[in-house]
């Protein structure tokens, strides 16, 4: 399953920045924090915290 076409298409999900450690810290967080949310709920934030601000 993924996005539609266009969408994400050059999303970098792996970014020196953001090593993959770092990344499921923040899904468990996220679980964490807002435990009235689902898993995929923590997965979009993560995704648009790799995509960055919007320029």
């Amino acid at each position: 399953m993924r996005a539609p076409a266009g969408v994400d298409e050059d999303l970098d999900l792996l970014p020196p920045s953001r090593p993959l450690q770092d990344q499921a810290a923040f899904l468990r967080d996220f679980c964490r924090a807002h435990p009235d949310q689902d898993y995929m709920d923590a997965v979009r934030a993560l995704y648009h915290l790799l995509r960055g601000p919007k320029l």
